[in-house]
């Protein structure tokens, strides 16, 4: 399956039918798509987003994530150069997903949100080896 550049995407990575309806908001994550097709976070390293490409978000305050008064929530920008970025802090980031919001949402001025639950709608880009 090709992806918004053309590139090939491995056939085992399981997405959502892109004729299902999208909900929430969607926004752009670096990931790294690990050995077993999986994505990994960035800089979480245990957070593994599962083979529909779900995760869902948690907070070790003990209150439903994402929240106001905290850091919680599963973390998306609209700024596409994020995964130069997040290469920096994880060498094995080599992915760019859009990922749609669902459940909670909270947006912030700088063009970032971060939800309670996210699922990778496509594969964006792949990012060269860090």
């Amino acid at each position: 399956m090709p992806n918004l550049f053309g590139r090939d995407i491995p056939d085992t990575i399981v997405l959502p039918d892109p004729e299902d309806t999208v909900e929430g908001p969607l926004l752009l994550k670096a990931l790294s798509l690990r050995a077993d097709n999986t994505f990994g976070s960035a800089n979480r390293r245990g957070a593994v987003w599962d083979h529909n490409g779900e995760l869902n978000a948690f907070c070790f305050m003990g209150h439903s994530a994402p929240d106001e008064n905290c850091t919680c929530g599963i973390y998306g920008t609209l700024d596409f150069k994020l995964g130069e970025r997040y290469q920096k802090l994880s060498p094995d980031t080599n992915a760019i997903v859009l990922f749609e919001c669902r459940g909670r949402f909270i947006f912030h001025e700088n063009g970032v949100g971060r939800c309670y639950q996210a699922v990778v709608r496509a594969v964006v880009d792949f990012l060269p080896a860090g």
